[in-house]
């Protein structure tokens, strides 16, 4: 049966993030409003790590799970694979090489033959070599300072990786001067304006904090030789720990806003902004749930202690078993 050229020419990348980024919000809202009433696989399914469900596992659900600390193989991939676009995206610009036919059709199947030029070269380039650097510092993250536990992840979580670094990257070309047929030139290189500037000195500043916040949640599980000592979760402090209860999903919310206000208007990379925004907002309402938990079972530790202590337990016998 031959596909409809129609399905063939869609805006790929657009309608798989529009897919995630529904599927992200009906989920993330199922879990947070209603997880009691949810059977306990889906549950299962969805968290991971210190928000894993802790019931009764679902053996079947097994074999899509794999190791937390596979988070590094899609850095792995996308750091060589941000790079190579960059790579390509200088010469093109500044070396004048042909972009290569297979890279040309890649970029139609995944936003569509139609695509136009929206951007200057120079906004396109910055944009990639910032997306390349938090690339490489995150896998630098993953294999050199993050202490994993033995957690898992659901295989669509891990996926789930792999596709937003390969519409990140292909995005900010998607719609570039020489890459898209239509719309502007190179020549119309209008450079950063005064707003891409500032964009660009706040996306350092997150970069060098969200680092900084990585550096302090590997510290929690290691001693002062930088020996790990526990993967249990702890609660940080420091840096914008002190602020925010989550800096380092802060910190990647307010980097790919501003490489949204470098690319503007770039369509492709909307979806991307919209796609992390609400992976960061359910996640958030986890991390807030777990922390409220977290407090509320040392306050309850803290109040049988004291209930101990008083030997309250001769008492009231039903206490003892706080004890």
């Amino acid at each position: 049966m031959e596909v409809p050229p129609v399905l063939l020419d869609l805006p790929h990348l657009k309608v798989t993030l529009g897919i995630m980024t529904l599927t992200t919000l009906v989920l993330g809202a199922l879990v947070n409003l209603i997880e009691p009433y949810l059977p306990a696989f889906v549950i299962q399914a969805l968290r991971y790590g210190k928000f894993a469900y802790r019931g009764p596992k679902q053996s079947w659900i097994k074999p899509i799970e794999i190791p937390k600390s596979s988070f590094k193989h899609f850095y792995y991939f996308a750091a060589f694979y941000t790079s190579y676009i960059t790579y390509l995206t200088f010469f093109v610009y500044y070396g004048n090489a042909a972009v290569p036919h297979w890279f040309v059709k890649y970029l139609d199947l995944l936003a569509s033959s139609k695509r136009e030029a929206t951007i200057s070269s120079s906004r396109v380039l910055v944009a990639l070599v910032l997306l390349s650097l938090q690339c490489w510092r995150r896998l630098y993250e993953t294999t050199c300072v993050s202490v994993f536990s033995s957690g898992k992840i659901n295989i669509a979580q891990y996926l789930a990786g792999f596709f937003h670094y390969i519409f990140a990257a292909a995005a900010i070309v998607a719609e570039a001067p020489v890459f898209a047929l239509k719309g502007k030139s190179a020549s119309e290189n209008d450079g950063l304006s005064v707003g891409s500037v500032v964009a660009v000195g706040i996306f350092l500043w997150a970069f060098i904090h969200q680092y900084r916040c990585a550096l302090i949640l590997a510290n929690l599980r290691k001693d002062s030789k930088g020996k790990v000592v526990t993967t249990k979760h702890q609660i940080p402090v420091g840096d914008w720990f002190e602020a925010v209860s989550s800096p380092h999903l802060l910190a990647e919310t307010m980097m790919y806003i501003c490489l949204t206000i470098l690319l503007w208007p770039n369509s492709c990379w909307m979806f991307i902004l919209v796609w992390v925004l609400t992976n960061q907002v359910t996640v958030e309402f986890l991390i807030r749930l777990n922390n409220t938990l977290l407090f509320l079972f040392k306050q309850l530790k803290n109040i049988s202690t004291l209930i101990c202590q008083m030997k309250l337990e001769i008492l009231f016998p039903r206490l003892r078993l706080l004890c």
